[in-house]
């Protein structure tokens, strides 16, 4: 499978967990329950998501980057390659 593919799948399928997590705790909630009272661990929790997201996407563009600077010296060796081998065709009749 694409490495793009798996990837989007894993983004789906975090996002679905995220929606029913949040969908069920909102169910579930007492009529009485006052969200302004919940302590700051809840933006704490949600500030090193963000970090950790952050990282994993920096890893994954830097991944992506030196795959394809790893394609893009291999392209320019072939083109050499094939400049050397059409410039030595020349010579003959």
């Amino acid at each position: 499978m694409s490495d793009w593919l798996v990837l989007v799948l894993a983004m789906l399928g975090a996002c679905a967990v995220v929606v029913v997590i949040t969908l069920v705790r909102h169910k579930r909630a007492p009529e009485d329950e006052d969200p302004n009272e919940t302590p700051d661990v809840i933006e704490y929790m949600t500030m090193w998501i963000g970090v950790v997201y952050a990282i994993v996407l920096g890893l994954a563009i830097a991944g992506v980057w030196e795959a394809r600077s790893a394609a893009q010296d291999h392209v320019q060796a072939e083109a050499q390659a094939l400049h050397e081998i059409s410039e030595r065709v020349r010579v003959y009749p």
